[in-house]
């Protein structure tokens, strides 16, 4: 079934992809600050949307997730609100990239920016954190983060700019300022 194709307005907005554990949440906020862009989660918009916690939507199916998902940003992007109080900066999901559709749809909605961090240094991040639905206590946390990345690996690659996510979130903000500056408002 072919999808029928999405209207957005272009803002020049920002759209953070990368890994779990990667700063796209942490860098997003700290660059909305800098620009005066306004900033949005994309997985916190889902839970307030549907009311229900990302890891309860992921223990029900990751292909329900995934659904889910794309409609929280089709939802947003067609928003007039996007367009007329933009720009923004976005935090999307770590797996929104493996709908090629969603990577269409933020292409045309701004710039997408790949944070790339290497998958022992988001192993690091994200040791000990029990809120990652995709982490379990039965496999160790660098496993699931290689296979993940091995999966998704060439949707990041290909998405849009990356940029080397390691670092302080100032560094990785800064280096993200050098390939995206908003329009004005």
């Amino acid at each position: 079934m072919e999808r029928p194709a999405v209207t957005i307005r272009s803002v020049a907005s920002l759209f953070l992809v990368g890994m779990m554990g990667s700063g796209k949440s942490t860098v997003g906020r700290l660059l909305a600050e800098r620009t005066g862009a306004r900033f949005v989660d994309l997985d916190e918009r889902l839970e307030l949307i549907f009311g229900r916690t990302i890891a309860d939507v992921v223990r029900r199916g990751e292909a329900g997730f995934r659904r889910l998902e794309r409609a929280v940003l089709l939802h947003f992007l067609t928003d007039p609100g996007f367009a007329s109080a933009g720009p923004w900066v976005v935090a999307t999901g770590g797996g929104v990239v493996t709908d090629p559709d969603n990577v269409g749809d933020m292409r045309r909605a701004g710039t997408v920016v790949y944070l790339e961090v290497p998958v022992h240094q988001l192993a690091a991040r994200l040791a000990g954190d029990t809120t990652r639905p995709l982490l379990s206590a039965e496999r160790p946390v660098a496993d699931v983060l290689a296979e993940l990345f091995e999966d998704r690996r060439s949707a990041y690659e290909s998405a849009g700019t990356t940029v080397d996510g390691t670092g302080t979130a100032d560094e990785v903000a800064g280096r993200v300022l050098a390939v995206w500056s908003p329009a004005p408002s």
